[in-house]
């Protein structure tokens, strides 16, 4: 977008004071920043979500715990609930610190300031900074813990993983851009390794450049990139995580969020500007698909309900119209066409999509059934020696939830192994025990056949028979 476009655009035209800018070089913790003992550290940006820490506290500080991780929690908040729940955990918990910030500092000026604070005092291996909005569970600590000693410049932590992309090894800077490098834009996306990603930084450079006011929200995902691209040897990985592995906290929903008014200026014009603003060792293909997947999967994906909810509108297609290409694969007539609708016509282009949100809560909360199942089982089968019985061994194998084997009703059709697993044929298997649990991997009318002859042999409980598509 050239400057004169930019001085047309009345949607788009900010104050630097509603970004919240400051000079980071003048601002400082208004505290001491005490070095914990642990050997890595999750430092937590907030402001004025007291009732956030508490939970985030409650649910994942015990877990920090065990995996040996000191946490700070960097308040700029405007008054002082937040630190007083903070001191209070403080005394229970010695691995937990307490960092005062002014109100006034700009959230992604904060994490800049993290950021050297760690560079300076090297005493942990590796930092994630995190969002106050996400709660991890002991799996993902594991899972990412076990990568330290493979001395990654980034472990990237994938809770979403919409691309499919696995757990998976990077070298190319370009080929990781591509993939992950949407992903990164959300505080917690990525554990550094203090000693190389924080290492021989020219920080002036870096402020100079990316926190201004139009690249200052995403200059976290900007410092990454170019670090990387200075790396003699760069090595990422991308952990992939299943549903469930990091839940949001529910303590805000429905709350007006400061980004939705901003939306379209932020992730419109700010976000590519910081993109492109990129070095060039980064290929213009990479940046592009950079910018358009976070449009497709974070920022863009549903603009029947931005139009919805009055913060899309014919003035705001107007206003990016030569931008959309770059920001979706959305065609600008089907854009136009959302931009102009009256609100019955959104409630009934709705309809279709409801219809599918609720599939897909259907079959979130058939996963959690699921996990829970098989968790509360010592002992777990799979019955059926079929697709749909391999399809659950996979899944059972991404929780990491061990299971005996496969039951079958007849040997004669089938091997005596699948996936490394035993197959047991039912007549042979004594199931009367506690804690043995059956998943029926079978279609619905097998499950029906399957259901009458445990039943005849006093088996009616402890059996999971929700049919389970797309697992």
């Amino acid at each position: 977008m050239n400057k004169k476009k930019k001085d047309e655009r009345e949607l788009i035209r900010h104050s630097t004071a509603n970004l919240g800018y400051m000079d980071p070089d003048e601002v400082m913790p208004s505290t001491v920043v005490p070095m914990g003992k642990g050997k890595w550290t999750i430092c937590i940006p907030t402001y004025c979500r007291e009732k956030a820490i508490e939970e985030l506290l409650q649910e994942n500080m015990e877990i920090c715990t065990e995996f040996e991780a000191d946490v700070y929690i960097y308040d700029s908040s405007e008054d002082n609930r937040t630190q007083l729940i903070v001191k209070r955990w403080m005394e229970d918990y010695h691995n937990l610190y307490y960092v005062r910030f002014p109100a006034e500092l700009h959230s992604n000026m904060k994490v800049y300031k993290i950021f050297q604070k760690y560079a300076w005092h090297k005493e942990y291996k590796y930092l994630w900074v995190c969002t106050d909005a996400f709660r991890w569970t002991r799996e993902v600590f594991a899972k990412v813990c076990a990568q330290f000693e493979n001395d990654y410049d980034m472990v990237v932590v994938n809770w979403r993983d919409v691309e499919k992309l696995g757990d998976k090894r990077y070298c190319d800077i370009n080929d990781f851009a591509k993939e992950c490098g949407w992903h990164l834009t959300y505080y917690g996306g990525a554990v550094l390794n203090v000693h190389t990603m924080l290492d021989d930084v020219d920080w002036k450079r870096m402020q100079s450049k990316y926190n201004r006011p139009e690249r200052v929200n995403h200059s976290h995902l900007c410092f990454w990139l170019e670090q990387i691209s200075i790396l003699k040897d760069f090595s990422a990985v991308n952990l992939s995580f299943p549903p469930g592995a990091a839940k949001r906290t529910s303590l805000y929903q429905g709350a007006s969020s400061g980004w939705n008014k901003e939306r379209f200026y932020v992730f419109g014009y700010c976000f590519p500007e910081a993109i492109y603003a990129l070095p060039g060792c980064y290929k213009e293909e990479t940046k592009s698909a950079i910018i358009k997947k976070h449009g497709k999967y974070a920022t863009f994906g549903d603009f029947l309900g931005l139009r919805a909810r009055g913060e899309y509108d014919i003035s705001i297609y107007r206003e990016l119209k030569d931008e959309w290409p770059i920001l979706t694969d959305i065609p600008r007539r089907e854009l136009k066409k959302i931009a102009r609708m009256s609100a019955r016509q959104v409630r009934k282009a709705q309809a279709p999509v409801q219809a599918g949100r609720l599939k897909i809560k259907k079959h979130k909360r058939q996963l959690k059934r699921f996990e829970k199942f098989s968790r509360q089982n010592k002992t777990l089968y799979i019955y059926g020696a079929g697709k749909c019985a391999i399809r659950y061994a996979g899944y059972l194998d991404e929780m990491q939830i061990e299971y005996a084997g496969f039951i079958v009703s007849d040997m004669a059709q089938n091997s005596t192994e699948i996936n490394d697993h035993p197959v047991f044929e039912l007549s042979g298997l004594d199931l009367s025990g506690k804690n043995i649990g059956i998943i029926l991997g079978l279609n619905p009318d097998n499950q029906r056949q399957v259901k009458k002859l445990l039943k005849e042999r006093g088996i009616s409980s402890n059996i999971f028979s929700e049919y389970i598509v797309g697992i």
